[in-house]
């Protein structure tokens, strides 16, 4: 692709004029001899070659800066000198190390270093990507040349001296005599080497003779013909010829180079080889077929002696680069080299100039390989002359040479408070004191309390040495230690060690020089005010002075008058404290309306912003809001104030009582912004900026904002009161305290009877907390008595904790007819279950579900096999040949019953009951022994009344009941000592149905038993007799069922199932 790139960068300049490529590539070639002479010089450490022609030879001058002076037409040769400009050196590419990983696990990081040699043709490769840019924006613009592209400063080169002539060159010839006026001659060297002489039409050959030889040649031949001539002769257009360029290049193809063109030209002006391509075998082919090397590295070295003039059919070619070593670290130039075979480190180091005298050069590491086996690492010593320190270097090779330490190992450091700190050489013997006197002493503002020695210990940390400084200064040997290598001593200031404040104070607006000043003791805002060049004309009567608290926050915004600060009224000259800020307005400032402006919100008539005129007070306020509502809380309201600086200043309370009636202490003059709230009744809640919450027992728990200097009653006063059960312990929780602090106790009581101690004031955030006392009822506790007491009805609780027995008590007693035993305690079912077990009911019960319907089906895929096994068995037993299933066998009608009806597996098999709602809930009767609560006052039976508890005592009974399954449930008179079977036929006995093993008593309690044959029951109790599910018992009525049925169609079916079912 290069080679194409060059034939299309080369075919214009071929077809064109010969003579004009000539003049571009000479000059082009002239400033690339003095860049290259520059860079020459420089690299070889000596005075710069500029690049001076003269005549033909080039020789080293200085570079001058690109100047070109033209040559006399003096009858001689013209001359000329070309000045050219060193480029700027131009970052190459860095090096890309192909193994930064050794097998051993230690990662080498890549070593970024530029190709040594290369950045050298930045300026014509610059050149020529132009050209070809050009060229594919516009292939059509055949004019477009590369060699135009400016590499260095755009000038005429002039001819150099020891140019021969030959075939191709054109002169220009101009003459003239004493009897002839001047006249132009052009001359073209003609293949044979001759020119035909103007007047004389002479031939004469000259091939081989510089523009000098020439020109005493003509004016010797034109002088034949025309007495006393003269000439000047220049070199109009230099031949050319075809140079091809091959291999590694950066731009490979075919060149015509002018007759002067050396090697090292055709180098630099073809942009050198590619990253790929070699520097120090670059071959020059000759059509002879000899073939030279050419080695760049010996020219950027300032060696030219190598470099020879360009012949017709040249070849140049750039093979692949040889090796390649890295060289970093403490080297005068690192980069890439690349190495002539056999090289060694010594090689190495040469090209890159030595070692810097920082370089380690006891132990220089080198990266290598035994070839074909491994990658090794190999320290040597270059300051020995010995073999084995100078190892042949592979490609590939990293060589570093390490820096010494960078600190110097003979210094202390000094630093602080004195004249002269910084770094200083340790002597022998030297102490503390020694290098203080060294640094001119301390600064007056030096503590000389402590001074602290740091001191570099053997694993590199250090130690801190604490000496007293004035003991030093004073030699005591305690203090005054000697010093070591490394040591760094640090004198602290008095400001460092105490606070002593900023000692700044500001002030701005209409002063001469507001601005920033020192602040001196006893210093006021006169003095400040004269200090800023005095007030301004239009500077109005009052100022401000901003004063901050300690800890940063906003302090009092000071009101200043200033006409009085100006009469020397000390009274009104507050003292200034750091960080104060005066502010003095203008007139127009302070007559300005837009901010003039205050708030009124709440029951009010009309509720908004009004402007704020002079001296307008909380009255006049009220009067524009058409005064308070008839349901405003007049006895309190709140005035919220703004700072000047934007910030909630102070919350003000208002008794609009007292204001209305114009009492100075409440009818505030107002200020700017200020807000005015107005509460009902109902509201006795105040908003600020600040945040301050109070839960428990308070009429409105909630978030407030909390004003300056709030306290805690007006937090629980703006919460609206405390309740009534309120208990007498305020809480206050802050926030950003350590882990384990205690929240602050303080007495209710004393809190409102606003005690300093307990009426703390409120922080922002705060959290007030008063909990509920729990021996104070918040509402009556009620409870029905009713059955056979003196005073049956509702009675309220006299406390939380009455019992049954107290309660039966205060109802006047028990009647005579009172029936203890049958006594009914119905609660709440609420008060019997707690929240986690209600929540909870509802899921075990749909757990329970899904358990009881898998068991069903379980039970009813059984049921299905036994029945179908055992109808089966019965049918083939009573009626051989008569099948239920396989094939052939009789089907049965539908009309029949089989193991497969549905009404067969529901007769069989029985889902799980559904319980109800009110089933998986507990009932409201509690079981309580009534008997034994009167007896025994304060024991478990005698229950802790709730609220809504119902307590029932019955009329003693004489009967026990007996109902369900019994021939004629009833109530029978209750005689003592008898037992269950005794009742049970006064009832008519139990029915076939009865399900005798279940029978339950119901207690007059409301227990519940199960009773045997022994049991005794007593007066009052209820016999409850259950019935059971009944089963026709088939096996006994079989003979008559087979004679019945023995005449129906598909009656062995029919058979085999009552067979099946009456077993």
């Amino acid at each position: 692709m290069l080679s194409i790139l060059a034939a299309l960068l080369i075919a214009p300049f071929v077809l064109s004029d010969g003579g004009a490529i000539s003049r571009l590539v000479v000059a082009a070639l002239g400033q690339s001899s003095g860049q290259t002479g520059g860079q020459g010089g420089q690299t070889g450490g000596g005075q710069t070659t500029g690049g001076q022609t003269t005549g033909g030879q080039t020789t080293g001058g200085q570079t001058t800066g690109g100047q070109t002076t033209g040559g006399q037409t003096t009858g001689t040769a013209t001359t000329g000198q070309t000045t050219g400009t060193t480029p700027p050196a131009t970052q190459g590419e860095t090096a890309k190390p192909e193994d930064t990983q050794r097998k051993t696990g230690v990662e080498t990081p890549p070593v970024k270093a530029p190709f040594y040699g290369y950045d050298f043709f930045a300026n014509p490769r610059a050149a020529i990507e132009a050209q070809r840019t050009a060229m594919a924006a516009n292939p059509q613009n055949a004019q477009v040349n590369a060699l135009t592209i400016g590499i260095g400063p755009d000038v005429l080169v002039p001819q150099p001296d020891r140019y021969q002539l030959g075939a191709g060159d054109r002169l220009k010839m101009r003459y003239w005599s004493p009897n002839q006026s001047p006249a132009d001659a052009d001359l073209l060297v003609d293949p044979l080497g001759t020119i035909v002489v103007p007047v004389t039409g002479k031939q004469v050959s000259v091939r081989g003779q510089t523009l000098g030889d020439a020109l005493a040649l003509l004016r010797r031949e034109l002088r034949q013909g025309l007495r006393d001539a003269d000439l000047t002769l220049e070199l109009k257009e230099m031949r050319s010829f075809q140079v091809v360029v091959l291999g590694e290049s950066f731009a490979p193809g075919s060149y015509q180079m002018p007759a002067v063109a050396t090697l090292f030209n055709a180098v630099y002006f073809t942009g050198g080889p590619t990253d790929r391509g070699s520097l120090r075998k670059i071959e020059l082919r000759r059509s002879s077929g000899q073939t030279l090397t050419f080695d760049f590295y010996r020219y950027l070295a300032g060696d030219a002696s190598k470099d020879v003039p360009l012949q017709p059919g040249d070849v140049i070619y750039y093979p692949p680069v040889g090796p390649r070593v890295t060289m970093s670290g403490e080297v005068n130039r690192p980069a890439v080299y690349e190495l002539l075979p056999g090289a060694k480190l010594s090689d190495a180091m040469a090209a890159a100039l030595g070692a810097k005298p920082s370089g380690v050069t006891q132990r220089v590491s080198i990266e290598s390989l035994d070839p074909g086996q491994a990658r090794k690492l190999i320290d040597v010593d270059i300051t020995k002359n010995e073999p084995s320190q100078n190892p042949p270097l592979y490609d590939g090779d990293l060589v570093q040479i390490l820096s010494i330490r960078p600190e110097p190992i003979n210094a202390v450091a000094l630093e602080g408070a004195v004249d002269q700190p910084g770094r200083y050489e340790i002597t022998a013997g030297m102490t503390v004191r020694d290098l203080i006197v060294r640094a001119r002493g301390l600064l007056p503002d030096a503590f000389v309390g402590r001074a602290d020695l740091f001191r570099l210990n053997q694993d590199g940390s250090f130690s801190l040495i604490s000496i007293k400084l004035a003991d030093a200064l004073a030699g005591m040997p305690n203090d005054n230690l000697a010093l070591m290598p490394f040591d760094r001593l640090r004198i602290y200031t008095i400001a460092e060690t105490a606070f002593i404040g900023t000692r700044q104070v500001r002030i701005s607006g209409q002063v001469q020089r507001p601005a920033q000043f020192y602040r001196a003791d006893n210093m006021r805002v006169g003095d400040l005010l004269l200090q800023a060049g005095g007030l301004l004309p239009d500077a109005a009567e009052i100022g401000f002075l901003q004063r901050y608290n300690p800890d940063g926050t906003t302090g009092p915004l000071i009101r200043l008058e200033l006409k009085a600060i100006a009469a020397g009224n000390r009274d009104f000259d507050p003292v200034l404290q750091d960080r104060d800020e005066v502010r003095i307005y203008s007139i127009q400032e302070t007559e300005f309306q837009g901010d003039q402006r205050v708030t009124i919100e709440g029951a009010v008539q009309r509720p908004t912003d009004y402007p704020r005129f002079m001296n307008m007070t909380v009255r006049d306020l009220l009067a524009l809001a058409g005064n308070p509502l008839p349901d405003a809380y007049t006895e309190q309201a709140f005035l919220q104030r703004i700072n000047l600086d934007k910030t909630v200043g102070p919350l003000l309370k208002i008794d609009l009582r007292k204001a209305l009636a114009g009492d100075p202490e409440h009818n505030l003059e107002l200020q700017d912004l200020d807000t005015l709230t107005v509460y009902t009744k109902q509201q006795a809640v105040f908003q600020s900026p600040q945040v301050v919450t109070i839960s428990g027992a308070v009429q409105r728990p909630s978030t407030f904002p909390r004003a300056e200097n709030m306290r805690v009653k007006d937090v629980i006063l703006r919460a609206g009161g405390p309740l009534p059960n309120a208990s007498d312990i305020v809480e206050i929780s802050s926030i950003n305290v350590p882990d384990g602090t205690p929240p602050v106790k303080v007495s209710l009581k004393e809190v409102l009877a606003e005690v300093p101690s307990a009426n703390v004031a409120i922080k922002d955030s705060d959290t007030i907390t008063i909990p509920i006392d729990a021996e104070i009822l918040d509402k009556p506790i009620i409870v029905q008595l009713r059955g056979a007491v003196k005073y049956p009805g509702p009675y309220p609780l006299n406390s939380k904790y009455e019992r049954l027995s107290d309660l039966i008590r205060r109802a006047g007693g028990l009647l005579e007819d009172s029936f203890l035993p049958g006594g009914q305690f119905l609660r709440n079912p609420s008060y019997l279950q707690t929240d986690s077990q209600q929540q909870l009911t509802p899921r075990v019960q749909e757990v329970l579900k899904v358990i009881t319907d898998e068991e069903y089906r379980r039970e009813l895929a059984k049921s299905d096999v036994d029945k179908i096994r055992e109808s089966k068995a019965a049918t083939e037993g009573a009626f051989p040949g008569v099948s239920l299933t396989g094939q052939g066998a009789q089907q049965p009608p539908p009309s029949v019953i089989t193991p497969d009806n549905p009404l067969f597996k529901r007769d069989t098999v029985s889902p799980a009951r559904p319980l109800k709602e009110d089933e998986v809930r507990p009932g409201s009767n509690v079981n309580v022994d009534f008997v034994r609560a009167l007896q025994d006052r304060g024991s478990r039976n005698d229950v802790i009344l709730k609220d809504g508890d119902i307590v029932t005592i019955p009329e003693r009974p004489t009967t026990v009941s007996v109902v369900g399954a019994v021939v004629v449930p009833a109530a029978v008179l209750y005689e003592p000592g008898k037992n269950l079977d005794h009742y049970l036929n006064l009832s008519g006995g139990i029915t076939n149905d009865a399900d005798r093993g279940n029978i339950l008593v119901i207690r007059a309690t409301g227990s519940v038993i199960r009773p045997n044959r022994s049991t005794r029951l007593d007066v009052g109790d209820t016999v409850f007799v259950p019935t059971k599910v009944m089963a026709i018992r088939l096996r006994d009525r079989q003979s008559e069922l087979e004679g019945t049925i023995r005449n129906v169609a598909n009656a062995s079916i029919i058979l085999a199932v009552i067979r099946s079912l009456a077993k």
